[in-house]
């Protein structure tokens, strides 16, 4: 080995070309160094074996990636008994972790923070508020607040990760990584993966929600058109069928108009249509009767057609909010708002409030359901649309944490840690050696580039109960 191929790999690993990493007879060698790349830990390594290091004019890594006579088993015990040493102290500490971890009684950013506190505060305070009075108010108020949820949930997710990743680090078929290793947390059957901690993303679930909403509208459309006999193919544009029942509707209208004073022809058409009127009655008042029926039945399409319009799910829990008279914040992002007025529903403890809910637990299990049986699609969605800042295409590890009596407790199982190691080990002692069906490629729009790398996702689901 020479520096040409350290450099080869090293390129590999900078570019995210992790296909052609892994596939090179000294790729699984170079990273397995590069956790333990650190200056001290290199040196005890080599203090360990008895290598000389003290005149080298290179990096140790590539000075010890070329040694002919390190080996992949030395550097595979090192990597284990450095992680013995730090998993025992963690371990004393961990019930006592998971006990501060609880304490957390809600998760709430306090804003939209994100990633970019600096940012945010200089833009929606700094840049905006010229008063001094002002900018202490909201310094001691907004701000303060919004500061510690950002900070609470940092919190939260860094130590939740660290417990989490000591579940798959402590399995048998796992290599840990010694420390923070940048795209590697661990090896599964000799496979680098970086795991990634996560929910179903709620983006992804609102074009789901979407594709539904128009699906089961298409579909109530549809049916009303068989229903009234109109001659329409399956497959036709929703718009299409709108236009058929309208133009339906319009037939109506057009016939009330041509015929309003022709009692027979409107009881013909009334027994056509199967609108119940009672023959006894004569004149005028039949004939209101039957007028009546007809304009009642044309409403009812366009009743159909506006009750079945797709609605966005924050539009649907307003309304339905409006419709109980529950009081809807003016002062919340839609994002709060939503969570919100969904608690709310949900103690409504009426029929109408409790069956709003059935369903709209139902079709977030049904889409998690199909994800979990198809999960490429997840696994390409989270790849391709994960932040520019962040980008990297190296082999991931996704765990998507779902409670289904409320999804939006799910962040609760981050410390549900015997439900976790559970889930985790079963899945781990059901993985096969070969990774080869973990392969995956994604689109990243940014640089207009196609990337390969290996990638498994686990669903850990609390069920309902």
């Amino acid at each position: 080995m020479n520096n040409d191929k350290f450099n080869e790999l090293d390129k590999y690993f900078r570019e995210n070309r992790f296909e052609e990493l892994e596939n090179d007879e000294y790729g699984e060698r170079f990273l397995k160094l590069r956790t333990i790349s650190r200056s001290a830990e290199l040196k005890e390594f080599c203090d360990l074996h008895g290598i000389e290091y003290g005149n080298i004019n290179e990096s140790l890594f590539c000075f010890l990636f070329k040694k002919q006579t390190v080996t992949v088993n030395q550097i595979n015990e090192f990597i284990k008994n450095k992680y013995q040493v730090e998993r025992a102290e963690r371990k004393e500490n961990e019930s006592y972790l998971i006990d501060q971890l609880c304490r957390l009684p809600y998760f709430d950013w306090g804003g939209s923070f994100g990633n970019s506190l600096e940012k945010n505060i200089v833009d929606n305070y700094v840049k905006k508020i010229k008063s001094y009075q002002r900018i202490n108010e909201e310094v001691e108020g907004s701000l303060l607040t919004s500061l510690r949820g950002y900070t609470l949930n940092s919190w939260y997710n860094h130590w939740t990760s660290i417990i989490i990743e000591d579940i798959f680090k402590d399995h048998d078929r796992v290599l840990p990584t010694v420390g923070l290793v940048k795209k590697i947390d661990f090896f599964i059957n000799g496979t680098p993966f970086d795991l990634k901690v996560t929910y179903f993303p709620q983006e992804l679930m609102n074009e789901k929600l979407k594709l539904l909403g128009y699906k089961k509208e298409k579909q109530a459309l549809l049916e009303k058109c068989l229903e009234l006999e109109i001659q329409v193919d399956e497959n036709v544009e929703t718009n299409s069928l709108k236009s058929a029942l309208k133009n339906y509707q319009q037939s109506i209208t057009d016939f009330i108009r041509q015929n309003r004073t022709n009692i027979e022809a409107l009881k013909q058409k009334c027994n056509d249509l199967l609108i119940p009127f009672n023959e006894e009655q004569e004149g005028s008042q039949l004939k209101k009767q039957l007028l009546d029926g007809l304009r009642s039945f044309r409403n009812d399409i366009k009743t159909h057609i506006s009750s079945n319009k797709y609605q966005s799910e924050l539009t649907r829990i307003k309304k339905k909010c409006e419709e109980l008279n529950i009081i809807i914040p003016e002062d919340m992002s839609d994002k709060a708002l939503e969570q919100h007025l969904y608690n709310k529903l949900s103690e409504e403890n009426s029929d109408s409030a409790n069956e709003f809910i059935r369903e709209f637990k139902e079709l977030r299990r049904q889409i998690i359901n199909e994800a979990e049986e198809n999960p490429n699609e997840l696994k390409k969605w989270l790849y391709e649309n994960q932040g520019e800042a962040r980008f990297d295409a190296s082999n991931r590890f996704f765990l998507i944490l779902t409670d289904e009596n409320d999804i939006y407790d799910s962040w609760k199982l981050k410390r549900s840690i015997n439900f976790l190691k559970e889930k985790i080990n079963f899945h781990l002692n059901e993985m096969p050696d070969n990774s080869e069906d973990l392969k995956i490629e994604f689109f990243w729009k940014k640089d207009n580039k196609t990337y390969k790398c290996k990638s498994d996702i686990l669903f850990i689901k609390r069920e309902t109960d």
